[in-house]
């Protein structure tokens, strides 16, 4: 614990003692030093109430009191003894009740923390009147509007603070609209957060006027309407987030304009059309999530996004190739393009060696898998399902030694399923709803056949080598006879005995015919064959006139 005699020492006017193990109360003794300036007691695990007396200190500037199990209620007069606090925070306790509107007797105050607490009730429309006010957090509390007006109005009040750079405000349920003089924010303001507070109705298009603003939080709202077309005033932007509300209609090219956007989350919205020709342009995006929206295509210049390295446009409506110049993608780690109508082949996914996780599935990608795929060393999830892919799964898959992940149910696949790494290891699943995929039993698919070489061997000698030999033996036979009789003709005689040579062709045919049936127990034996060729011979020299 910290122990009460500090109390005694009544000069003192300095105390830090965060970031350690104490236990148990603040010390009243301790508020009650009237000569403290500064006393930061955060990150222990300090409970009970925070002593009034702290806050009668007129010369107190720094309280600090945050990450701590602290309870109970402010004083309603809070503000009043306070002239030169600057900064007060409190945030990460078990604080409750109202915010005292005094807060904003408190005149000197620059940054004012209570977020991560119980503290219920409105915002004071009074907080307007800390005109030296920079920062604003109130995040993650209970805290709601004016139930007079379904307006934010307490944000009206902000914009009489000039020095502004922080709002933060989200995880509250405001339950209300933001004002129309959102705009008149002060020209200092670098980041606006209100994720998750039941904010309605449309973005104002005043916010074009927030031109130093760089990160925008809105999400999870139910915010509806379009984006305004004046978004491109906000110059300096590098975080948009506005994902997870109702909005609609197709992205404005005002967006274009966010030279500097780093990160663009638009998903689950009801966005439609096509993603903006201009964002080839966006040079410093590194993450985007376009997913879960009516967005139609693709642009050739978006494939140009050199930086990018999350991307994800799954569940939406687009078609058409991939690109060759996805190989630009160098920085890519993660990939969803999956559920949407995508054609070809995928050649192009190629020399992406940072891609950690790829979905290609529920489109219609056709052609083999490549092989390149397993040059892609840092893949751990592969999901290629419910596709057109045909031929084998490549063996050199089973390479990708941080594999996890592996699906390529629903497509058009045979062959082995290759032994070895994640694949092996991937449950029957991944592989249902091919042509023709065979392996081990545990995965649920047809075993392969288990004819060796020596059988292979074996029948290709039977059905096809030796049949061709005996043609060839008999063949030869023929020109030897003939040739034998030429020498014997001393007139070279051949247009005589026509037909008797014309029939000892034929014959010596049909028995080669007979040595080449495919099924062995219909083929002439080679004993039935040497007494054919003689009898043939005999015929021969008959007709000739010969002994």
């Amino acid at each position: 614990v910290i122990p009460k005699s500090l109390g005694n020492c009544t000069s003192l006017e300095i105390i830090h003692l965060d970031d350690n193990k104490f236990t148990g109360e603040v010390p009243l003794e301790i508020a009650a030093l009237q000569n403290l300036t500064e006393v930061t007691l955060a990150n222990n695990s300090l409970s009970n109430h925070i002593p009034d007396a702290i806050f009668n200190s007129s010369k107190i500037e720094l309280i600090s009191l945050y990450m701590n199990q602290l309870s109970g209620y402010l004083p309603l007069s809070i503000g009043n003894w306070l002239p030169n606090l600057k900064v007060l925070y409190l945030w990460g306790n078990e604080l409750e009740g109202k915010i005292p509107s005094s807060i904003s007797n408190a005149s000197m105050l620059t940054e004012l923390e209570f977020g991560a607490n119980y503290f219920f009730g409105s915002i004071p429309n009074t907080l307007g009147n800390l005109r030296h006010l920079e920062r604003l957090n109130l995040v993650s509390n209970y805290l709601t509007r004016d139930s007079s007006t379904l307006e934010l109005s307490f944000l009206s009040s902000l914009a009489n603070c000039k020095n502004l750079t922080t709002i933060v405000l989200g995880d509250n349920p405001l339950n209300g609209t933001l004002p129309i003089s959102m705009g008149n924010f002060s020209n200092s303001l670098v980041e606006f957060v209100m994720f998750n507070c039941n904010i309605k109705g449309s973005i104002p298009t005043g916010i074009a006027n927030l031109s130093n603003l760089m990160a925008l939080h809105l999400e999870y709202n139910e915010l509806v309407g379009s984006i305004p077309t004046t978004v491109g005033g906000m110059r300096k932007i590098q975080g948009l987030y506005l994902q997870h509300n109702r909005l609609q209609g197709s992205i404005p090219n005002g967006i274009c304009h966010l030279r500097n956007l780093a990160e663009l989350f638009l998903n689950h919205n009801q966005f439609l059309g096509p993603i903006p020709t201009c964002w080839g342009s966006f040079s410093k995006l590194q993450k985007l999530y376009l997913n879960s929206n009516k967005l139609t295509s693709i642009p050739p210049s978006f494939w140009s996004l050199t930086e990018i390295l999350q991307i994800n446009l799954s569940s939406n409506s687009l078609s058409g190739h991939l690109s060759l110049d996805i190989g630009n993608w160098e920085h890519v780690t993660e990939m969803d393009l999956s559920w949407n109508k995508l054609s070809g082949d995928i050649h192009a996914i190629r020399g992406l060696c940072s891609l950690v996780n790829l979905s290609l599935a529920h489109n219609k990608f056709q052609g083999p898998i490549p092989q390149s795929f397993g040059m892609l060393i840092s893949m751990q999830n592969l999901d290629l399902s419910d596709n057109n892919f045909s031929g084998e799964i490549p063996k050199s898959l089973t390479k990708l030694e941080y594999l996890n992940y592996f699906n390529v149910s629903f497509n058009r696949l045979q062959g082995e399923i290759p032994f070895g790494g994640a694949i092996a290891q991937s449950p029957p699943s991944s592989f249902t709803g091919n042509q023709a995929l065979c392996g081990p039993p545990q995965l649920k698919v047809p075993p392969c056949e288990t004819s060796n070489v020596g059988q292979s061997t074996t029948t290709v000698l039977v059905r096809y080598i030796l049949p061709t030999m005996m043609a060839t033996i008999l063949a030869l036979f023929l020109i030897f006879a003939l040739l034998r009789r030429r020498k014997r003709d001393a007139k070279q005689k051949s247009e005589e005995n026509f037909n008797a040579k014309l029939d000892c062709m034929l014959s010596v045919m049909q028995l080669a015919m007979d040595c080449s049936i495919e099924a062995p127990e219909e083929r002439s034996n080679m004993r039935d064959v040497v007494t054919t060729l003689k009898n043939i011979k005999l015929k021969f020299l008959k007709d000739v006139g010969e002994d």
